[in-house]
């Protein structure tokens, strides 16, 4: 790693990486659109990508990381960070987010499943890549 201090000197740290067993989950019996998305969402889904790339990338002095986190929703850890899905027997990327299942109350008080992904990432300033 390398580092661009704030007086202007430059550090570099070595890290061995360890490595590590990731989960596989294997989802049957989802829609074909869930699994191979039509092209207007395929393009929706690149503009996200482009725009999440875009947040991942800023330099910021916010310093938010250094908090507790809040989980948005409570619930039953649906998907770990790292994992790969594989859907309809087909691979997938390995996920850059985790996922919690929940159950919320509507105003018709009908009771649904609702999905909550957030995605953690630390971001390194490009002048110090």
């Amino acid at each position: 790693m390398s580092l661009l201090l704030p007086d202007g000197t430059h550090e570099t740290h070595r890290y061995d990486v360890a490595t590590q067993e990731w989960q596989v989950q294997r989802i049957e019996g989802l829609p074909p659109a869930k699994v191979n998305p039509p092209p207007g969402a395929r393009a929706r889904i690149k503009k996200e990508q482009s725009q999440i790339r875009a947040a991942r990338n800023r330099d910021s002095d916010l310093d938010g990381f250094l908090e507790s986190f809040v989980w948005p929703a409570q619930g039953k850890i649906s998907g770990v960070f790292g994992s790969q899905r594989i859907l309809n027997g087909e691979p997938r990327i390995r996920t850059t987010a985790s996922t919690s299942r929940c159950q919320s109350v509507r105003k018709s008080s009908r009771r649904r499943t609702a999905w909550s992904a957030w995605r953690a990432r630390i971001s390194i300033s490009p002048a110090a890549r």
